[in-house]
């Protein structure tokens, strides 16, 4: 009896603990998604040169900089400054 009791506090630990892990990782996916939307992102190098150029002609920007993205290699940040 003993024993049944203990196996299944130790099956409900590992469930927890499971949940628990699959959370976690979910919680830094979605961070990452998060900063995708807050720094502008282009599909291509081209693109974010040429947005750079535009937003610097219209005054929105000092300087740029595009730079492969750290969440997603084939994707391009335009980081400002």
């Amino acid at each position: 009896m003993q024993r049944s009791v203990l196996a299944k506090l130790g099956i409900a630990g590992g469930v927890a603990a499971a949940a628990t892990v699959l959370s976690l990782s979910g919680s830094t996916a979605a961070s990452a998604d998060v900063y995708a939307r807050l720094v502008p992102n282009f599909g291509s190098y081209t693109e974010c040169v040429y947005t750079g150029n535009e937003w610097a002609q219209m005054g929105l920007l000092y300087g740029y900089s595009c730079t492969p993205a750290r969440w997603n290699n084939s994707r391009y940040e335009l980081n400002t400054w």
